[in-house]
């Protein structure tokens, strides 16, 4: 259960990591990261060091689903229209 936990807290994480990326100043993107560090800290205290890496990993691929994904509806609609 503690490993099911981190993933789904890291798919969460990762998708809002890249809706929050995506764009961004510098500054966000430290502060996106320190949060994303955070929390893997946080699942590392009440879980285990699987659940910490499950995390990273679900965080990771989330991240990149959710970049891909942006980009894929930016190309079949161009901005402006």
């Amino acid at each position: 259960m503690l490993i099911a936990g981190g993933i789904g807290i890291g798919l969460v994480a990762g998708w809002l990591a890249g809706r929050l990326l995506d764009r961004a100043r510098w500054s966000m993107r430290v502060r996106v990261l320190v949060g994303l560090i955070t929390q893997a800290v946080v699942v590392l205290w009440i879980a285990s060091l699987s659940a910490t890496l499950w995390y990273g990993i679900a965080a990771l691929v989330a991240m990149l689903i959710c970049l891909a994904w942006v980009r894929a509806l930016e190309q079949r609609r161009p901005a402006g229209l």
